[in-house]
């Protein structure tokens, strides 16, 4: 029996500019619905990229424990154990800041896919990957090297002066001020031109915008690397369990993570820079009345 032919599949009505999402909820809902295994290919390419990342941090573990065993079983004094500590987590902070460079890489890629899927543009994933490695590598670097200095110079004040006052300072300057900064720069670089002293002024005055939910936000993304690390390192969670825990959340959770830090900081940019200064940009992606009336009148012209 003659197989019978599949008839093709149509719309009931074209795709008008009100069949876009008309809120960056809607969108994210609707995303969420429809594009899991996109999603599931961009946290494969995260995973990809931060490995040389996350084999750092596993051997930062393991030489812990390693010194801690010896430091239990009397073959090191517990000076030399708080010694090695000290400097082991030194050594591999500048490593990881360095190595965070290769995760920069991949970062450009996938933010590239993030903006088309906030402009509700189609997506073809290897080519638009490389065309935002192209595209953003450049200023991502500038601004991984940024954040770097500031790892770099708290894991040197660990080494020498230990969990103090000072130390401590610094560290909650760093989190509460220049890592969201770093988070909204990333975004900003995305959309928009410009040079690098450029977008750290407009990264600020972001951050003055945003504030207290863009320290949260930014530090919703990066919790759970820090806590596992954190208690890997003062031997309460296993090596092995904390890079398993840090791998699934790359792959499942990141990526729609970013995908939310995208919708949110893009609302605000929106709000304050694309409204007054870029018509074109403004609720890209997103139903617009005034979209809708240049579509009527595109019809009737035609």
């Amino acid at each position: 029996m003659a197989k019978r032919k599949k008839r093709p599949i149509y719309a009931n009505e074209d795709f008008l500019a009100s069949s876009l999402p008309h809120s960056r909820k809607d969108q994210f809902k609707f995303i969420f619905k429809t594009r899991k295994p996109l999603f599931l290919l961009i946290g494969l390419f995260l995973v990809l990229f931060s490995l040389p990342l996350l084999v750092s941090t596993l051997f930062l573990d393991f030489t812990i424990n390693n010194a801690y065993n010896l430091f239990q079983s009397g073959e090191i004094t517990e000076s030399s154990f708080y010694a090695f500590f000290y400097t082991d987590v030194m050594v591999f902070g500048i490593a990881g800041a360095i190595l965070f460079l290769v995760f920069t890489v991949g970062l450009s890629g996938v933010f590239e896919i993030l903006k088309k899927l906030i402009f509700s543009q189609p997506i073809f994933f290897w080519y638009d990957f490389r065309q935002g490695i192209k595209k953003n590598v450049k200023g991502f670097l500038g601004i991984s090297a940024f954040a770097a200095f500031f790892v770099i110079l708290l894991s040197v004040l660990f080494r020498f002066v230990g969990p103090t006052f000072w130390f401590l300072i610094t560290t909650v300057f760093f989190i509460l001020f220049v890592y969201p900064i770093i988070v909204g720069l990333f975004v900003y670089k995305t959309f928009y031109e410009a040079s690098f002293a450029e977008a750290l002024r407009n990264g600020v005055q972001l951050f003055v915008i945003v504030h207290v939910k863009g320290i949260l936000i930014s530090l919703g993304f990066a919790i759970v690397p820090i806590v596992t690390n954190v208690l890997s390192a003062l031997l309460v969670m296993t090596p092995m369990v904390s890079e398993f825990i840090n791998i699934a959340y790359m792959l499942f959770v990141a990526p729609w993570y970013l995908l939310f830090v995208f919708s949110f900081y893009y609302s605000v940019l929106d709000e304050n820079i694309n409204k007054d200064n870029f018509e074109y940009y403004y609720l890209k992606g997103l139903y617009h009345s005034s979209r809708e009336e240049d579509e009527y009148e595109n019809k009737i012209q035609g």
